[in-house]
């Protein structure tokens, strides 16, 4: 069984304000100020008010454009201001409700609203470009006047109040109630007043700020006399001492300057740390204005003598004094030196001459122009006594002439320690090597038999690689004419040579020297008998 369902569709997007929009019960008004529909389908079982759910479904409307008074008012909502009819209307209806442009200027932002007031413009060319406005001269001469509403024929007030009435162009003279015209050429005489100058006394002269526009007012710099020239509209004082800072040339900065520019002849001084060199360069567009630098310097010791030096241009000035400091202010108590060229100087104040105690020096370099470049530093030596220098440096040599001998000792101890522990190892090494003895047999040759040319070795030591060995010979030394060698020496002596084993195995040579070992069991195993001319010598093996 279909159930019936009444359908409700709304023509909500044409709406195109809130009050239009809520008027339908099933429109709603957006932030984005659209109008969308609210689409509610009412089923019969379900028995809902459907107008009283769209009306939980609406947002209070603002205010109506046609009932809002002032252009601020306005233009927080969806209108437009228009000035000259002082009329709030809607946006979309302009084009209905001024068709050929009777509002001459309108706007729909709150900024612009407090100039487009004629009253609030102060000068003639302002008032011109605004089409509801004229200028109205005071008669005097001196270029003063005030912008107000009005026609081409006169202002909206009272035309009494007005003795010149300007609404296309501005007077020829304007001198801004600082100077009178003349008849001549209507030009502004030349000795403007009231601190001011500028071809229409427009401007405040140096060392004054202000607006001196349609009869505005200069106001001297107030720098605390560390300054002359400020900024004309806000009277920022620029500064001509580096360290000082503020609006009026007023504090110190803190970083690294102490003193109290407000004191009478106070100031900013650099704090110098004693044996630094310090050097400062001032070639940045803000350093433009400085004319004088102040330093500052506590000695570490009272009782040593002072090293003062600085570098910098022969233009600049400097004054040396000393004094003290108590609550951040500075007390002159002795002037050193007072207008001396700055240059290279070099100078060294003793502290039995200054005769003041827990002294601090004050360093003043003035009248330099930027860029300058500047070194300063503050120095103490003690001065060395001869004496106490020789007998330290006698001590101190002497000292190290023992430490030295003490080391060259303990160093010989090692060296000695080192040998013998070498000469161990290498006694040991020689124990562990393997020995065997060799009996030889020799005897006299007195009936000169045939020698025979190629010897025997008397011992053949094989490598392990069994490739080479060490052949030992038996060889007999030269003894000159003379058959028997000079007593206390021998006639024979021990030849050893690496040699090749060549294809000779190991075997055969080890059956070779058994046969030998046979043959001369008789023999001492320990030593080598030889006669020659009845006369015997043992040498061993």
């Amino acid at each position: 069984m279909c159930e019936s369902r009444d359908v409700h569709i709304s023509n909500c997007d044409k709406m195109h304000n809130c009050h239009s929009c809520q008027s339908e019960h099933y429109c709603s008004w957006q932030r984005d100020r659209k109008c969308v529909s609210m689409m509610y389908e009412k089923w019969s079982e379900m028995k809902l008010d459907s107008i009283n759910l769209a009306d939980k479904l609406q947002v209070n409307c603002a205010l109506p454009c046609h009932k809002r008074t002032s252009c601020v008012n306005c233009t927080q909502g969806s209108c437009m201001w228009c000035n000259s009819q002082q009329r709030c209307i809607e946006s979309n209806a302009y084009s209905i409700i001024y068709p050929i442009g009777q509002c001459m200027e309108w706007t729909t932002h709150p900024d612009k609203c407090l100039v487009i007031s004629c009253s609030d413009i102060k000068t003639c060319d302002g008032c011109m470009k605004n089409p509801q406005c004229g200028w109205c001269d005071d008669g005097t001469g001196s270029g003063v006047g005030r912008c107000m509403e009005g026609s081409l024929s006169r202002p909206n007030i009272n035309s009494t109040s007005c003795p010149q009435w300007y609404f296309t162009t501005c007077p020829k003279c304007r001198c801004n109630g600082h100077s009178r015209c003349r008849l001549v050429d209507d030009v502004c005489d030349k000795n403007c007043q009231h601190n001011t100058e500028g071809e229409h006394c427009e401007h405040c002269r140096p060392t004054f700020y202000g607006n001196p526009i349609n009869g505005g007012v200069c106001h001297p710099c107030q720098c605390n006399g560390h300054g002359d020239n400020c900024n004309p509209e806000t009277g920022q004082c620029s500064c001509t001492t580096k360290g000082i800072i503020g609006h009026n040339c007023d504090k110190c900065d803190e970083r690294d300057y102490v003193g109290n520019p407000q004191d009478l002849n106070g100031s900013c001084y650099y704090n110098l740390s004693t044996s630094y060199t310090y050097t400062f360069n001032m070639s940045k567009p803000d350093d433009i204005h400085y004319t004088r630098i102040n330093f500052i310097n506590t000695p570490l010791s009272p009782e040593i003598d002072i090293e003062f030096s600085v570098q910098c241009q022969d233009s600049a000035m400097v004054n040396i004094s000393v004094g003290s400091s108590s609550n951040s202010s500075m007390v002159i108590i002795r002037r050193l030196y007072e207008g001396m060229r700055c240059g290279n100087i070099k100078l060294r104040f003793a502290y039995t001459d200054l005769g003041i105690k827990n002294a601090t020096f004050l360093v003043n370099v003035y009248l330099f122009r930027t860029p300058f470049l500047l070194q300063i530093s503050f120095s103490q030596h003690r001065n060395i006594d001869i004496l106490h220098f020789f007998l330290t440096f006698s001590g101190c040599f002497l000292t190290l002439l023992i430490i030295a001998a003490i080391l060259w000792k303990i160093k010989q101890k090692y060296e000695l320690y080192v040998r013998r522990q070498q000469l161990f190892v290498e006694l040991e090494q020689m124990a562990s090597r393997p020995f065997a003895g060799v009996i030889v047999q020799m005897k006299n040759n007195s009936n000169n038999d045939t020698i025979n040319l190629n010897p025997s070795p008397i011992a053949l030591e094989p490598c392990s690689n069994g490739k080479a060995a060490v052949l030992t010979l038996l060889i007999k030394l030269p003894t000159g004419n003379q058959s028997v060698p000079q007593p206390g020496q021998t006639g024979i002596a021990l030849a050893s040579a690496l040699v090749t084993l060549g294809n000779v195995s190991l075997d055969q040579n080890c059956r070779k020297e058994e046969k030998e070992k046979n043959s001369m069991q008789k023999l001492s195993a320990n030593s080598i008998k030889i006669t020659d001319n009845n006369s015997s010598y043992s040498a061993g093996v």
